[in-house]
């Protein structure tokens, strides 16, 4: 199936500013490891140790999804958005 991969933020300077990619791949979890393996400095910002990082932000077809949730099948040409959380005040 298409998963549609949105990098927001700072990520997307790990990519050469490029910010959406379509990437066949059963999940959206094997469809982000297939992106990282293309850029190894992505790789180092979405994962510490094999795992993705616990301060990044996801989202299907706009609703907010835990890690653990990318791991499940979603179907043909859903959207994920991967963000780094700005906080301040």
């Amino acid at each position: 199936m298409k998963i549609n991969i949105k990098l927001l933020g700072p990520l997307i300077r790990d990519t050469g500013y490029e910010n959406e990619f379509t990437i066949e791949a059963a999940t959206p979890a094997s469809a982000l490891e297939s992106l990282a393996g293309r850029y190894p400095a992505l790789r180092n910002r979405l994962y510490e140790g094999g795992q993705l990082r616990p301060h990044l932000a996801f989202f299907l077809d706009d609703e907010v999804t835990a890690a653990e949730k990318l791991s499940e099948p979603a179907s043909d040409g859903v959207e994920l958005c991967v963000g780094v959380p700005v906080a301040g005040g």
